[in-house]
């Protein structure tokens, strides 16, 4: 293809059918939060600054990535099954802000030569928006395994160890609102930019813990069985650190939302038992977490990279309930 200052060559567009949809005044904090945390402060990928809706059967999927974390929202909305389109978030928040609430808007794809573009319509008012290559947006993160013909040859597999946990959001969002204020912005130091999950026994069944620290200070909160409830059991599973971007963002997601957050957890393994090196026989390839749960009764998923590394060994500190004495 070719692109001059991210615009698609007519000749190059696919035969695909138009984006047409039918976007709600209602949803715009949906796409506000997608502005806020998944959109880079500063790229030099305009892409990157929009967000893709994708058409399929009722639903069109809204999603947006800074490449480091990526949020999707699930919309229930009439559209032109299997269309894409790359939208601008900034301008179509600037259009949707001065709309009443109740308010409908038409969003049409257009295609002139050579660019794409996306006209927004609603009670009279018609803007143009410039609008990109679907095909340019970085994919769908996933949690799978990959292993090319040649790797497959010399035995090279690809494990995935994951866990799953169902949480109670509110109580989630408590725990998290905690530890954040123990979270470092201290960015050459990476383990204590993050907040680590951690399985304990709490009264004989598995909790969840989650703890932070910035060298100062240290915050540890944790759930029991009843709001958290371990899914799968696997073994060899690591502490897995999800950096502070991720956190601040499922706090906005979680706030005020009654119901149930799912967390996953995953690294992948690759072993390559014809290395020439010990370490290159074992390595981990894959670190990902993935959130899922309602935002203002929309389905959302919120996928993060965790931080490689190791979190401070905070038993070794943390005073113990029995050596207090409270006056």
């Amino acid at each position: 293809s070719f692109h001059v200052k991210g615009v698609l060559n007519v000749t190059d567009i696919p035969d695909r059918p138009l984006f047409r949809t039918i976007i709600a005044r209602d949803d715009l904090p949906l796409y506000q939060l997608l502005l806020k945390h998944a959109v880079p402060k500063r790229g030099n990928l305009p892409v990157l600054e929009c967000a893709l809706f994708e058409a399929a059967d009722d639903k069109v999927s809204v999603r947006a990535t800074d490449l480091g974390l990526c949020l999707e929202f699930t919309l229930h909305t009439l559209s032109e099954a299997g269309s894409r389109l790359a939208v601008p978030l900034k301008p179509l928040i600037d259009f949707l802000k001065p709309l009443p609430k109740d308010a409908m808007i038409d969003l049409t794809e257009t295609r002139e030569k050579p660019v794409f573009r996306a006209t927004l319509s609603c009670e009279g008012r018609i803007t143009t928006l410039p609008a990109y290559d679907p095909e340019d947006f970085p994919p769908t993160p996933t949690i799978g395994t990959y292993v090319s013909a040649d790797e497959a040859a010399r035995n090279v597999s690809v494990t995935v160890i994951d866990q799953r946990i169902t949480t109670d959001a509110l109580a989630l969002h408590a725990a998290l609102s905690e530890v954040e204020h123990s979270l470092s912005d201290d960015n050459t130091r990476p383990a204590l930019n993050t907040v680590v999950f951690q399985k304990v026994a709490l009264g004989g069944a598995p909790g969840l813990s989650i703890t932070s620290a910035d060298g100062y200070r240290l915050t540890h909160r944790t759930l029991d069985r009843e709001r958290a409830v371990w899914c799968k059991d696997t073994d060899g599973l690591d502490n897995p650190l999800l950096p502070r971007a991720s956190v601040i963002a499922l706090l906005a997601l979680l706030k005020n939302e009654a119901g149930s957050a799912n967390l996953r957890f995953a690294y992948g393994v690759r072993m390559d038992p014809e290395a020439k090196q010990e370490r290159w026989r074992r390595v981990v390839v894959l670190r990902r977490a993935a959130v899922s749960g309602t935002f203002r009764k929309r389905p959302y998923t919120l996928w993060s990279r965790t931080v490689a590394g190791t979190f401070p060994d905070y038993n070794r500190v943390k005073p113990s309930l029995d050596s207090l004495d409270v006056r």
